[in-house]
């Protein structure tokens, strides 16, 4: 049972979710991923990149500026809304609208069945409302509740342990998605995080297998140099499986970062 995630490491290191839209208005980048509970219940994970320069900051109490989004998504199957939600996204504080603007993120997670859907994408900047975008996007959710299966893959921009529990939390860590596919030859380090389901349900509570994870050349398949580790795990209804691979020796090129249950 394996996963992939193409990559261009060096010069790009690009990562598989079912969908990468471009919201030109906003300059945003949209991914999603699907993951599965330890009931067995799928559920979707929503991660919007805001940049940063493209958007109006207004001032504040304090003496400094602020972008705030307005964020609606919209699930439908069938002209029927099946869940929704509206909130506001805010930009970190800064004090230089020209110098100082960071890109931000946002990320949500939403309990649907198998299935395929409808999703609407409703931006409105709060500073700045003739930048509004309005996109529609099809989502497919198909996780296998009987079978061993793996969740879809994200890069990691950082950790930290969690404090509060929140949507980037999983097993006591945050863990903050890397959106952008774009490496530079300067990276040391990819980061990523997935997940394997139900290998006690075919193994039993006592089996183990091998957990593979991989750098490979996506045109012959082939592992590229030593970018490959092989880690013994006891079987479990949920595997959280977070890695870091050193990439500063890769040259640049198109990659594709395997993950792989034996």
């Amino acid at each position: 049972m394996g996963r992939f995630a193409p990559m261009r490491i060096g010069i790009l290191l690009s990562l598989l979710l079912p969908l990468v839209i471009q919201l030109n208005a906003l300059t945003v980048n949209f991914h999603y991923g699907q993951f599965m509970t330890s009931d067995g219940l799928p559920y979707i994970e929503t991660y919007m990149l805001f940049n940063g320069s493209d958007m109006r900051y207004a001032s504040t109490d304090d003496s400094t500026f602020q972008a705030h989004v307005e964020l609606t998504y919209i699930f439908e199957q069938n002209g029927k809304v099946i869940d929704f939600s509206k909130i506001n996204v805010h930009s970190p504080l800064t004090k230089d609208t020209i110098n100082q603007l960071i890109d931000f993120t946002d990320q949500q997670r939403f309990q649907l069945p198998n299935g395929e859907y409808d999703l609407t994408i409703l931006l409105y900047d709060i500073n700045n409302p003739i930048d509004s975008v309005r996109s529609v996007q099809p989502v497919k959710i198909e996780v296998n509740a009987d079978g061993i299966d793996f969740s879809d893959i994200y890069f990691v921009d950082r950790t930290q342990p969690a404090i509060n529990q929140n949507f980037y939390t999983r097993n006591g860590m945050d863990y903050f998605p890397r959106l952008s596919t774009f490496f530079p030859p300067a990276a040391e380090y990819v980061w990523f995080y997935a997940e394997i389901y139900n290998s006690d349900k075919v193994l039993g509570t006592e089996g183990a297998y091998v957990f593979i994870n991989e750098i490979i050349n996506p045109e012959t398949g082939e592992v590229v140099d030593q970018y490959r580790t092989l880690k013994r795990m006891k079987a479990s209804r949920v595997r959280p499986v977070a890695g870091k691979l050193k990439i500063e020796s890769l040259k640049s090129g198109n990659y594709e970062l395997r993950l792989e249950a034996r």
